[in-house]
């Protein structure tokens, strides 16, 4: 577990320096209603039945190419090959994402 204790002091790290130094970030997305087509569609396959998706992926939505890359992207580094397991890599999604404050 030295790998997951290298990470937690990074994030640590960063984590000290972003709210102490930048503050929060906030990015605005395209509600559905006003969404064009394009990605209206992305939406509906990446949000459910309520056609929302994460934030993560909906802030990518100014630039709708971006997002299909963003969600290609995640879906390889989780569930494509790796030397470390599945569970491993939720454990570091979730510590990095509690590190961060984030909230999804």
């Amino acid at each position: 577990m030295q790998w997951l204790r290298r990470i937690q002091a990074a994030c640590i790290l960063y984590t000290r320096h972003w709210s102490t130094e930048t503050g929060m970030a906030f990015i605005d997305y395209v509600p559905y209603d006003d969404a064009p087509e394009e990605l209206k569609r992305l939406y509906e396959q990446y949000g459910g039945a309520d056609r929302t998706p994460a934030n993560i992926v909906r802030i990518a939505g100014l630039n709708p190419k971006a997002m299909a890359a963003h969600v290609d992207f995640y879906r390889a580094i989780q569930y494509g090959p790796s030397p470390l397991s599945r569970q491993q890599r939720e454990l570091i999604a979730v510590t990095v994402s509690a590190l961060n404050k984030c909230r999804y």
